[in-house]
């Protein structure tokens, strides 16, 4: 771009501000952040006066290269030269200091925003709302919904999820009822996905009994849980050894017609093999796979332990011949290898080995926990 620039100097035709830009954004756009700003000083070298678009595209390629603060200073230069800054200025800036967690620096320029009677966009507010979501400021996250509300936004149905989920981690359960009440009430989101998100963030905090009555509630009310619901209340049933309630919900599932997929089995079998219940789990292995289903790393691994540690060593080597045959052990040329993977690769050798009547050793079987 610099060579057209040569180019329309030598044909006499001067590049204007506008020009600049054009190429400045070209710049931007591609992730050349040093070219862009190289055009920068080339234009005011030339006594070219950048505009509103040419400091905020300044300030999108310093944010870009994580440079907030003298993006900021790029900002202050725009007032000191009475060029007055536009949303998008602050939307780029105040993005970039709440993925930092940088509140206090986002707070400033949001604040500021309001000061000069500018009505942050919805951007602004999720990444305000986002941002102090991570630094547990439910408060002021909170306010900041209510403000979007009342400026005639529609928030994001995540940011309520966010929030109660956050809500629901530090124990603050009460709040995050009331948050799924001005979910359900405000129709953000369909009751459903309102009920839903608290179910997960109670079971996140392992208050298992209250996301129960709440499952309860929705089924009572005709409202079908999502599968990464009934998924999520599977596993809290099963860290709490209640495999029976988990294999009903299975079985509750599939009445609503909502496939069971991969990651609801690998959380029943890794449950069943913690409590002992081998020949149920395989079971599911079975049925997972006459169902078309996959199994993976994770299925693998657990069933793999299982075997070792109650020493069906017939079984822990069919497994092994269904894991070489979806070709899932990595080659012993491998630079690295998943954890689990490992785990994998080195109980179905002491499961061959026992097969070579090599003495065997227990071995833990992976937690519930593992489960993808």
């Amino acid at each position: 771009m610099k060579s057209v620039i040569s180019d329309m100097h030598k044909n006499e035709v001067y590049p204007n501000t506008a020009s600049y830009n054009i190429f400045m954004h070209g710049y931007v756009k591609k992730g050349h952040y040093s070219r862009s700003f190289y055009l920068y000083k080339d234009m005011v070298r030339k006594g070219i006066r950048p505009n509103n678009v040419t400091y905020r595209l300044l300030i999108l390629g310093l944010s870009e290269c994580g440079m907030i603060d003298i993006a900021v200073k790029f900002l202050e230069k725009m007032v000191l030269e009475g060029i007055f800054p536009d949303k998008l200025a602050f939307d780029i800036l105040i993005t970039a200091f709440s993925e930092k967690s940088k509140m206090h620096n986002a707070l400033q320029l949001f604040n500021s925003m309001k000061w000069l009677h500018m009505s942050p966009s919805s951007k602004t507010y999720s990444a305000m709302i986002n941002g102090l979501v991570r630094k547990n400021c439910f408060d002021q996250s909170h306010e900041a919904l209510r403000e979007m509300l009342q400026g005639g936004l529609q928030p994001y149905h995540t940011h309520y999820i966010a929030l109660v989920n956050a809500k629901c981690r530090i124990g603050k359960i009460d709040g995050a009822f009331r948050l799924k009440e001005e979910m359900k009430a405000l129709g953000v989101v369909p009751a459903e996905v309102a009920d839903s998100s608290i179910i997960r963030g109670l079971c996140r905090c392992r208050k298992l009994e209250e996301a129960v009555i709440v499952f309860s509630g929705m089924m009572r009310s005709g409202m079908v849980p999502t599968v990464a619901t009934f998924t999520t209340l599977m596993h809290g049933l099963c860290k709490e050894s209640k495999i029976a309630d988990a294999l009903h919900l299975k079985r509750l599932m599939e009445s609503c017609r909502l496939k069971v997929d991969v990651v609801s089995y690998n959380v029943l079998i890794t449950g069943l093999c913690n409590n002992k219940c081998i020949s149920d789990a395989l079971d599911l292995y079975g049925e997972m796979k006459s169902k078309g289903l996959l199994p993976n790393i994770t299925t693998y691994v657990t069933l793999t332990g299982a075997m070792y540690a109650t020493q069906r060593m017939q079984i822990g080597e069919k497994l092994l011949e269904d894991i070489e045959e979806r070709g899932l052990i990595p080659s012993k040329h491998s630079e690295s290898l998943e954890r689990r993977m490992e785990d994998a690769i080195r109980r179905l050798n002491m499961i061959r080995n026992c097969r070579k009547g090599l003495p065997v050793k227990e071995v833990e079987v992976l937690p519930v926990e593992s489960c993808q």
